[in-house]
């Protein structure tokens, strides 16, 4: 592979970023990444009130719905505004799942990297990406997938429990039923098939995976950037800290943690598809038989913890900025980086470590431990600390208390174990 080569952060007659979704953290952190390099900045979003669309770091544009057809329009119309084309990031399925559609009319004005159409579709839905994988040798979980023509007693036969369930892609439908859970954990059968009945009036396709053991920190990460000839040009290998919901959730911290297994299976995975774009693919260690298996690939977007790779030196938006303008940018992760800063996603840090705290899986001093050192955080910035403050004034007196005795308490508990 090519040699890493060090950005330039001239802003000299740069075209415009456009990230969309600015009311997520995966859309505000990919806003801080390229503000690093004082590139001219716009925001697209839906939540103009959002906390997080409140940055100081970009302009801001309002669309009725970032994640429909009426991103399309509002683009078309803001790209007409521009001396050149712009470079435009994604930020969510949802998003991709739009431009990727209805690519060729916003090529006039835009630039941005996708894989091909029938790419996008095999990895971003679930059920074509199981059997995808399956078909071409990738290890992944045992899977099964169900709809409503299906069967689930006849094709879920000699089923180990616990198991996850997934929607084959996550519909506004399913974040509304269950309140933004990635996955259900089904403790046996009968709730198994109670809870397929249910689902399958929300959501057309299922996908029933089998339980991987291990903790939060068996979970792995690669975050890539490809270029138009299918070359990473940007690579970073971290794990998690901590997810919340735990074991099933989101990330609540991550690190960066080479390994060589995870990266070359994940660039295995994407050069066989001719993979254009930003990406990733999330592994998890199975203890039983020490294999990494794959649990999801991302595709056409930054990740939620994707800023853990800024903050370790691997800007990947900026090189896929830099490679879609005509400048060649490279920064791939090395075994020897002596680099190690840790990345917080404030909120669901705290649920998560008060849910093991609370479990007796994770004691005050331990927590402390796993999170020294060099960190960044998702929200809190000194240099853009509206989204962090407005965050707070949100929290009702109800959730402020809560979490003020929950802190107390936690603090007494580690000074006087014996009396509490």
């Amino acid at each position: 592979m090519s040699k890493n080569t060090k950005p330039s952060s001239s802003n000299k007659k740069q075209p415009a970023a456009v990230v969309l979704g600015v009311q997520h953290i995966t859309a505000l952190n990919t806003v801080w990444s390229l503000a690093q390099m004082n590139l001219p900045m716009i925001g697209v979003t839906s939540q103009p009130q959002s906390p997080y669309a409140r940055t100081k770091k970009c302009k801001m544009v309002n669309c009725p719905d970032v994640n429909s057809d009426a991103l399309i329009e509002t683009l078309i119309e803001l790209g007409k505004s521009f001396d050149e084309k712009a470079v435009l990031f994604p930020c969510s399925d949802a998003q991709v799942g739009v431009v990727s559609e209805k690519r060729d009319l916003l090529a006039p004005y835009y630039h941005f990297h996708l894989p091909s159409q029938e790419v996008v579709r095999t990895l971003m839905y679930k059920a074509n990406f199981a059997n995808y994988a399956q078909t071409n040798g990738y290890p992944i979980p045992r899977t099964a997938v169900i709809d409503r023509a299906t069967n689930p007693k006849a094709c879920l036969s000699e089923w180990k429990f616990p198991c996850l369930l997934k929607p084959d892609n996550k519909t506004a439908n399913w974040t509304q039923h269950t309140r933004g859970t990635k996955v259900l954990r089904i403790r046996n059968e009968d709730q198994l098939l109670k809870t397929i009945d249910q689902v399958l009036q929300w959501v057309d396709r299922l996908v029933i995976q089998e339980w991987i053991p291990g903790g939060d920190s068996n979970v792995y990460f690669c975050l890539m950037y490809f270029d138009d000839s299918s070359e990473p040009r940007a690579t970073f290998v971290g794990r998690k800290i901590r997810q919340w919901l735990p074991e099933i959730g989101s990330t609540a911290s991550a690190e960066r943690h080479f390994n060589s297994t995870v990266l070359e299976e994940s660039l295995r995975l994407f050069k066989a598809v001719r993979y254009k774009g930003l990406g990733s693919v999330e592994f998890k260690l199975d203890p039983e038989d020490r294999r990494f298996k794959i649990t999801e690939p991302t595709v056409g977007r930054p990740n939620l913890q994707s800023y853990v790779a800024v903050a370790n030196g691997i800007n990947i938006p900026y090189v896929a900025y830099c490679n879609l303008i005509g400048k060649s940018v490279t920064l791939l992760d090395q075994p020897d980086r002596d680099v190690a800063v840790k990345w917080v996603n404030e909120w669901r840090e705290y649920h998560s470590a008060l849910f093991y705290l609370q479990q007796g899986r994770l004691s005050l001093k331990d927590w402390i431990r796993s999170l020294r050192g060099p960190r960044t955080y998702a929200l809190f910035s000194l240099s853009d600390p509206l989204p962090f403050l407005l965050t707070l004034t949100r929290l009702s007196y109800k959730e402020m208390r809560k979490f003020l005795l929950s802190f107390v308490r936690l603090v007494f508990r580690a000074i006087k174990p014996r009396r509490w």
